[in-house]
């Protein structure tokens, strides 16, 4: 398990992200599943870029 360790940025872009009333919960799911470093599913990975 991997420790999270934030920036003032980070915490300033996630504060902007829950003010305009994105779902935390949905949030915290996707952190846990990274710093537990499992494998998210496709609809958080990459999207192709058309360039």
């Amino acid at each position: 398990m991997l420790k999270l360790v934030t920036t003032k940025q980070f915490e300033k872009d996630l504060g902007r992200i829950l003010r305009r009333g994105k779902d935390k919960n949905k949030i915290l799911q996707v952190m846990q599943k990274l710093l537990d470093e499992e494998r998210l599913e496709p609809i958080y990975r990459d999207q192709k870029t058309s360039s």
